[in-house]
């Protein structure tokens, strides 16, 4: 049984799905990047221009392995029931905390809510 509360929607991108991002994802209400991603580089900008396309600011934390990807999403979802966050972390975090085999080049979504983690559909 899930709870009563609205999961949280998370949106898990790696860095090639970032050029994929801005035209399938609305209403944003925060923005997470790895803090890995290189100041300067291609992907971080990409994350900016998301980020500011919906008022929010980057923040950035450490999102490099599964552990710690999947720790923060479940803070974040706890932070932002009923509303949307976008993730942006290395490709092998994302498949390994999503158990995924194939890189992910397309935003995945995800509810998130005290039941566990539920794939939606693309």
């Amino acid at each position: 049984m899930s709870d009563l509360q609205c999961p949280a929607i998370i949106v898990m991108l790696t860095p090639e799905a970032l050029e994929h991002a801005r035209a399938n994802i609305s209403r944003l209400s925060a923005v997470v990047a790895a803090a890995s991603l290189e100041p300067g580089s291609r992907a971080l900008g990409q994350v900016q221009r998301l980020a500011a396309g919906h008022g929010c600011q980057v923040e950035r934390a450490d999102l490099d392995d599964a552990a710690a990807l999947s720790e923060h999403v479940e803070q974040l979802a706890d932070l932002y029931r009923g509303e949307t966050v976008a993730v942006i972390a290395p490709t092998a975090a994302v498949c390994a905390a999503l158990r995924h085999t194939a890189a992910a080049d397309r935003p995945i979504a995800i509810a998130v809510d005290s039941s566990g983690w539920k794939l939606l559909p693309s």
